[in-house]
């Protein structure tokens, strides 16, 4: 409250500071969700990685995903499609039935078949419709209990330092990548596939 005798300047100073005030804290608040967003999009988008692909995130589809994520806002729906559209998802997994489809899941994401009732409830999910094949690997890695869930947390984080020596060390990266062995002649540059680095991640393969 003003005290009595506030003249209308004082008042006009006042009511700009409080809505300079109120502005500022506005604005950090939505940096700090901004960080927030952006900090859980890069956790998500490694998990989709290790999910999906079971292996680790190159820094470039890391932070191209995450940046998708970012502009949905983490909604995963929208790019789910996009990993289980891709050639090394269908690679892996395209000609599979629901039962095998779910147990190979199971065997990479938690090196267990799966048990009777997951295996019956995710198979449900895909015969229904209620869940498409490119999102159920997701489903599965975020439905993980006990062990489950310890072994599924120990992937990440060790997906997550890999990918961060990656982006630090760039001969580390070449190397991953075979690049090397491209300079040195060992690999065709014709094979679209080795040229594109596709399946090229196999020795960091997170099973």
């Amino acid at each position: 409250m003003l005290p009595a005798g506030t003249s209308s300047a004082d008042l006009e100073e006042f009511i700009a500071h409080t809505l300079s005030r109120e502005q500022s804290l506005s604005q950090a608040l939505h940096e700090e969700a901004q960080v927030q967003l952006e900090a859980d999009a890069l956790e998500t988008a490694q998990a989709m990685f290790v999910a999906y692909y079971a292996r680790t995130a190159d820094p470039a589809g890391l932070n191209y995903w995450s940046d998708q994520l970012v502009v949905t806002q983490g909604d995963t729906s929208a790019i789910s499609q996009g990993f289980g559209d891709s050639e090394e998802f269908l690679a892996a997994y395209g000609g599979l039935d629901e039962v095998e489809l779910i147990t190979k899941l199971y065997q990479q994401l938690f090196a267990r078949d799966p048990d009777q009732g997951g295996l019956d409830f995710n198979a449900n999910q895909l015969q229904t419709g209620a869940m498409a094949p490119a999102d159920i690997a997701m489903a599965i890695a975020q439905g993980a209990r006990g062990s489950d869930a310890d072994l599924w947390q120990a992937k990440l984080a060790a997906a997550d330092a890999v990918t961060r020596q990656l982006a630090q060390h760039d001969l580390m990266l070449k190397v991953y990548r075979g690049d090397l062995e491209r300079s040195r002649g060992s690999l065709p540059t014709s094979n679209p596939a080795r040229r594109s680095g596709i399946r090229r991640w196999k020795p960091w393969a997170m099973t």
